[in-house]
């Protein structure tokens, strides 16, 4: 099952126009606010930035401390760096910088008093080296098994992405193995692998069971939380509004030229949508997914403006046509105030025509 979006189009009189792709919204009308915080805060707890060194080495293992000794906890895996050599200004020779070398990967296991103990898995780290989680965003492959309400893993799935520290990858809602999904995040370079389903429930409640696993399928930490029965209907309920009301959008595409009309369909017959924005005289054709990537640009004579698209698959094999239809003739436009006004003289026809995009 797919998540429904609605994809709407602002333009605004600037130099960039952003397209929103807006997911629907939550509404929950009982009084447990917000029951999945607690599992977001933990989950975000295994990838807090910070910063520490190695103190010393005992065979496989590493023994490590620092200011952020409160945030290093099991589970967490860490990247090693060697300290290089610094560079100068090239003009006054002052010190600007140094080039830090990455010499391994480890993860943490335990603690011993004040010092935390971590595994290495990769590389050949040693004393003196400093250790760290960086503030990039990190890519997970999210899976929510078909078990589980499925508006409840949508909720969790929306306020996962709406913390800004994951790059959150759908995996399909179908019955996976860890194999499976570990092949999916492979491809995506999804580094995390976040599944979800349904434990121990009742007639009050709902028990949704997270499980944390590493790219390679090495299990992080398996945490489990009790939503209402009454917070899953307000959750169904917000279903009933418009989208958007409200609501930030989640992901934005900017674009470096203004655009008229918007529509989307499936023009090479692969199952993904592409997205097809007018701007005067041009089609632009794009994939989108995270990022937005052109594919195709398509454009009619300067004199011409084009007033309609619109996708169909007419002869049913799967892959739709765009059909257009442009004025023909000089087309000028004016700035008034707040709006753009589009005059057109003298136009020497309408035009309709029908394309095939082919990759």
């Amino acid at each position: 099952m797919s998540r429904n979006r609605v994809i709407r189009l602002l333009r605004k009189l600037m130099p960039t126009v952003a397209v929103f792709v807006v997911l629907l919204p939550t509404v929950c009308f009982s009084a447990e606010r917000e029951p999945l915080e607690g599992l977001i805060k933990e989950t975000l707890s295994f990838f807090s930035p910070l910063s520490m060194s190695v103190d010393e080495r005992r065979g496989e293992e590493l023994v490590l401390s620092g200011k952020d000794l409160d945030r290093i906890k099991p589970g967490m895996r860490v990247r090693i760096y060697r300290p290089g050599k610094p560079f100068r200004h090239p003009v006054t020779r002052e010190i600007v910088g140094r080039m830090d070398v990455e010499v391994g990967l480890a993860e943490v296991v335990g603690m011993e008093g004040q010092r935390a103990v971590a595994k290495i898995i990769s590389g050949d780290p040693n004393k003196g080296d400093e250790v760290r989680i960086g503030s990039t965003v990190i890519p997970v492959l999210f899976f929510q098994s078909p078990g589980l309400d499925y508006y409840l893993g949508d909720d969790y799935f929306r306020k996962l992405k709406k913390t800004g520290r994951f790059r959150v990858y759908e995996a399909p809602i179908e019955d996976l193995t860890l194999e499976q999904l570990r092949e999916m995040a492979s491809e995506k370079g999804a580094t995390v692998i976040l599944t979800v389903d349904e434990g121990k429930s009742d007639k009050e409640s709902v028990q949704m069971v997270q499980r944390l696993y590493w790219g390679d399928g090495s299990l992080i930490k398996v945490s489990n939380i009790n939503v209402s029965r009454d917070y899953i209907s307000g959750l169904k309920a917000g279903t009933e509004f418009l989208a958007g009301i409200g609501e930030e959008p989640l992901l934005t595409y900017k674009l470096s030229y203004g655009a008229e009309r918007l529509t989307s369909g499936d023009l090479n017959g692969d199952g993904k949508w592409e997205l097809l924005l007018v701007s005067g005289n041009r089609i632009m054709i794009y994939s989108y997914d995270v990022d937005l990537s052109e594919l195709l640009e398509y454009q009619i004579s300067d004199a011409d403006m084009i007033i309609w698209v619109d996708t169909i698959d007419l002869d049913g094999d799967g892959k739709a046509e765009v059909c257009l239809t442009y004025l023909k003739g000089e087309v000028n436009s004016e700035r008034d105030s707040d709006a753009i006004v589009t005059e057109v003289k003298m136009p020497d026809a309408f035009v309709s025509q029908i394309l095939r995009y082919e990759s």
